[in-house]
Parts: C-alpha cells; structure tokens; sequence
C-alpha cells in the first residue's frame, strides 16, 4: 500500500511542478491569472504533501495488523456507517453553499469557472468541504467490495456522479483525479 500512495502522490503533487512554476500546464495556458508567490505555494503545497505521506507511512508501519486467514472478514457496522454518511454529506453541502453564497450566488460560481483562484480567495476552507462527498463516496464503495454486494447500486452512482458534479464546481482537478484513482485501484 504505501507504494500506491507513494505512486499517488509523486503523479499528483510531484510531476506538474515544473510546468506548473513556469506556468505551462494546461490550467495556466488555458486560463492565465497572475498568481502572487507561486514558488512559495507550490514549496507549501509540497511540503504538506510530503507531510502527509509521511504521516500515512508512519501509520501503515505502526499499525498492528491481524493475521490474514482465509476467514478474516472486515465487520461494518451500518448504522454508523449511515450516520457517518448523513452528517458528512449535510456538511459538505452547507458549507459548500455557505461559500456559494458569499461569492454572490450559483451564477456567479458557474460564471467564473475558469478563475477559482481569484475568486475562491479566502474562502477555500469552504469550498474543500465537497472532499467529504468524495470520503463518502470511497467508504460506501468499500463497503459494496468488500460486502459482495452489487455494483449496479442506483443509489451509490447517483451520489457517487453528484459528489463528482459538486467537486468538479469546487475548481480542484487534483481532487477528481485522485477520487477517480482510489475507486480504480480499489
């Protein structure tokens, strides 16, 4: 495992440095914005990355895992699991909407597409919450997995296109290529 997230990160955050510093990947092509201390957001955004997969080693290596035997299975409890879905998508969709509104509305939000960083300025920690559709998403996913539970779910397509329709408003390429990449690999 810590081989995919290695994988994971150094596609993610590593590989577009050098076309993102000289502004020439395809988001500063297609849309160019004057960015104020890029060099220092990208050395911020690595170094949280790095963090990150840091964190996530020292946790696979520290965790003690059980014997795998051919009749471990993992126990889900769906109630919490419910809960945990219910609260984690009202979340994500209120303060998703609270930063909608305080931008000036939907259509201002859909006018501006091509220009999330000056117009999401500040109000990012908003616009983020729509990671916990995708949370959702990935954990309701596991679940059909490792339950033997079918794929043709109505239910889980429709929320898992909706959480890929609002994180798409949110502005984040990264994010959709990630959450596309986790449901692929697992």
């Amino acid at each position: 495992m810590p081989v995919i997230v290695g994988t994971v990160m150094v596609l993610g955050y590593v590989a577009p440095v050098y076309d993102v510093l000289n502004q020439t990947d395809l988001f500063f092509l297609r849309y160019p914005a004057g960015v104020h201390a890029l060099r220092e957001s990208v050395e911020r955004a690595l170094l949280m990355a790095l963090l990150a997969a840091l964190a996530f080693v020292a946790g696979w290596y520290t965790y003690r895992r059980p014997a795998i035997t051919s009749t471990y299975r993992v126990r889900w409890r769906s109630s919490a699991l419910t809960l945990f879905g219910v609260v984690y998508t009202m979340l994500a969709l209120a303060l998703f909407s609270i930063g909608v509104m305080l931008l000036g509305g939907p259509s201002r939000v859909l006018g501006a597409l091509g220009d999330r960083i000056r117009l999401t300025a500040g109000l990012n920690y908003l616009f983020q919450a729509t990671v916990l559709l995708i949370v959702v998403s990935i954990v309701w996913f596991t679940w059909l997995l490792t339950t033997g539970r079918s794929l043709r779910s109505i239910a889980f397509w429709s929320y898992t296109v909706g959480a890929f329709i609002v994180s798409a408003l949110q502005g984040s390429k990264s994010i959709l290529f990630i959450f596309l990449l986790t449901l692929a690999l697992l």
